[in-house]
């Protein structure tokens, strides 16, 4: 009997690795205070979600974050040619060893994850969680019944992270970071100033939105231009 296992369907998740001088991390922190509360917290689900829109942004950041999404867009080969991608928002997630509960940001199409700056030994791997793996007849089956992880049943994959390191992948995503002895629970810290943000995992984030290149007419499924948008 001859017998052949083909793997199908597979999630992408990109990576793109970049020097950070000590001017980009001075840029960085320097954001993060100036878009934080007075205890030194910040976070989109606090109304900090707008770092983009600060006008120092597109120097820092924007080129690379077009060259991470290019590259996401190529691996699927998509063509982009008919489409913009809109930054919706962006926003600092930054822990010293404290735990991150899974989540997702069904709400936009595709986010990233940016560490400018990771200190020794705050270094943690990203979760990636499949929460119904497409060989699984129900959820949690693969975890009470599976005697090995392995690329066909998986249902959760980390990802390293260091300083410098992109990840770029579906917003629809569940995702968390690894807990480590000793870390914390979930919670929002405050940074108020440049030498506790230096002991920090310091993650810049952001999700995104395909929509209608202006001047594309044919509809293709995909959402209209943002400048055609009208509230009601």
């Amino acid at each position: 009997m001859q017998v052949q296992t083909f793997l199908t369907f597979p999630t992408v998740i990109s990576q793109s690795k970049h020097h950070v001088s000590k001017e980009e991390k001075d840029a960085w922190f320097n954001l993060y205070l100036k878009h934080s509360n007075q205890r030194g917290q910040s976070h989109d689900w606090m109304g900090y979600e707008r770092v983009h829109t600060d006008e120092s942004f597109p120097s820092i950041f924007m080129d690379r974050l077009r060259g991470g999404v290019k590259e996401y867009l190529k691996s699927l080969s998509i063509n982009p040619s008919k489409l913009d991608v809109q930054l919706t928002k962006c926003f600092f997630n930054v822990t010293d060893k404290n735990a991150i509960n899974p989540h997702d940001h069904m709400e936009n199409h595709i986010s990233f994850t940016y560490y400018p700056h990771v200190a020794r030994g705050k270094e943690r791997s990203i979760v990636f969680h499949n929460e119904i793996h497409g060989n699984e007849p129900y959820q949690h089956f693969f975890m009470n019944h599976c005697k090995e992880w392995t690329q066909n049943n998986c249902i959760n994959e980390g990802f390293p992270i260091s300083e410098g390191v992109m990840y770029v992948f579906p917003s629809k995503m569940k995702h968390d970071i690894e807990v480590k002895r000793g870390d914390g629970k979930s919670e929002v810290k405050g940074f108020r100033d440049v030498a506790s943000l230096n002991n920090s995992r310091f993650c810049v984030a952001g999700d995104l939105l395909f929509t209608r290149k202006e001047g594309v007419e044919e509809y293709s499924r995909v959402l209209s231009s943002p400048k055609n948008w009208t509230t009601i």
